[in-house]
């Protein structure tokens, strides 16, 4: 069997299961990112670029030269394996970044967890938990929830 550092991104398939394939190379099988299920493709995806050796991509660069022309070639790799890996609902979200990896990743689990049912329950939560206290003034109550309405 072989490492799995030396899996290719071509070996990536769009299921749930970790399996090998019959010539002996490790397969990593993950869903793709939709709203509802990112900390599992979150942990699936880090294994995997990690496995890749493309664990550096989860950094800001600070290299120069050859090192760095070696960063921005798996930083293109990274950008490539998360087109194949996002769901059509969330590639508007590669489209108006897509520059750097660690940027794109960042935007795409900031996306999925404001989409989140915990973020929208918490929101809600706030949002009716709010108590007008009597003698203070209404609008400024008023302004209080148009504003956490429209941070959510």
């Amino acid at each position: 069997m072989s490492n799995p550092s030396s899996a290719h991104p071509s070996n990536i398939t769009q299921t749930t299961e970790d399996d090998y394939s019959d010539s002996g190379s490790l397969k990593i099988k993950v869903n793709q990112l939709t709203q509802t299920n990112l900390v599992q493709w979150k942990c699936h995806m880090t294994n995997y670029l990690n496995g890749c050796s493309y664990g550096c991509l989860f950094c800001a660069p600070s290299e120069k030269g050859k090192a760095m022309t070696k960063y921005q070639h798996k930083n293109r790799a990274g950008l490539a394996i998360l087109w194949t890996t996002v769901s059509e609902e969330l590639q508007g979200i590669l489209l108006e970044i897509d520059e750097l990896f660690l940027t794109t990743w960042n935007a795409l689990g900031d996306a999925c967890r404001k989409n989140s049912t915990v973020t929208i329950c918490r929101a809600l939560t706030r949002l009716t938990s709010l108590m007008y206290e009597p003698g203070s003034s209404l609008d400024s109550h008023i302004d209080l929830f148009l504003k956490m309405y429209a941070s959510y």
